[in-house]
């Protein structure tokens, strides 16, 4: 877990800025406080004008960037042998599923900026949470259509997201991608996979069934998703940790069984995930909420 120096909100229309201090004695935290205030000063804030300027504004921003070089782990010849051991896996009942990663590395004509990248894609997909951790080494961002869960007191929201199409080109298209969604055995069969594996565990940490909500369809820019929100009562003494180790990781990221479908992950993905496929958001007392990078 990483807990940010600097955080800022936004909740009910508002943006809220929260600082984080941490020090072993008193004297330290003084210290702490005043490098922090000094930093807080240092700290170029800017007036939202590229979020108020129109969607256009962040793509004439980036328009002019552009891709020099391409490549990925592994490569393109290398995919389908790595598909092709996955499908035989699971013919031989090893598990049912896998959802196998690969990276792609883009080098572009001059540096991009992570916030305006990020501002056109919350442009693009309105549907999503997007989140933004900067760092020395550098920026990880992202707009993710997924959440882990969210808790408030004892009551825990969570969803199961999986079976995907494209969207069409126009809205006949997409109606009938959508209708090809909601049909396909196939892609029933994987959301069903995860319907049942939330099922299975948070059974032992609630005190109430958990409560399914009407198959809905989650429509993003590129892509349409199978979407059931979910809810529960956990049990009383039920911590953010115990849930964690219970949903994380889904087999909408891993696989199903989890254990066989992570081995063989481990085996065969060359690049590291990193921070990708993890969790991400705010961890409190009375309110968490998580979601998927």
């Amino acid at each position: 877990f990483i807990l940010p120096q600097i955080e800022v909100l936004f909740r009910n229309n508002q943006y809220w800025l929260a600082v984080n201090v941490f020090a072993e004695d008193l004297s330290k935290l003084t210290i702490q406080c005043q490098k922090t205030i000094q930093l807080l000063q240092s700290i170029q804030w800017c007036d939202g004008s590229l979020e108020q300027s129109g969607d256009d504004s962040v793509d004439d921003c980036l328009s002019h960037i552009r891709i020099i070089h391409k490549s990925s782990i592994p490569t393109r010849d290398q995919w389908p042998e790595i598909v092709q051991r996955a499908l035989l896996k699971i013919k031989a009942a090893e598990f049912d599923k896998v959802v196998l990663s690969r990276e792609v590395v883009l080098t572009m004509s001059e540096p991009v900026s992570a916030l305006q990248l990020l501002g056109q894609w919350e442009q693009k997909n309105r549907n999503c949470f997007s989140f933004f951790l900067q760092s020395p080494s550098g920026a990880f961002l992202g707009c993710s259509p997924e959440q882990l869960f969210s808790r408030a007191h004892r009551y825990l929201n969570t969803e199961a997201i999986a079976g995907t199409v494209l969207r069409g080109s126009n809205n006949e298209l997409d109606l009938q991608l959508e209708h090809q969604l909601k049909n396909d055995p196939k892609l029933l069969r994987e959301h069903q996979m995860v319907v049942d594996f939330l099922f299975e565990q948070l059974a032992d940490l609630s005190d109430t069934r958990l409560e399914k909500e009407p198959l809905t369809v989650l429509k993003l820019a590129k892509v349409q998703h199978l979407q059931m929100p979910m809810k529960a009562r956990l049990k009383p003494n039920i911590d953010d940790a115990d849930i964690m180790l219970k949903l994380h990781p889904t087999p909408a990221v891993c696989g199903s069984p989890r254990k066989q479908s992570m081995h063989f992950i481990n085996q065969h993905e060359a690049a590291s995930r990193g921070w990708y496929a993890g969790a991400i958001g705010t961890i409190g007392y009375d309110e968490t909420c998580l979601l998927y990078t």
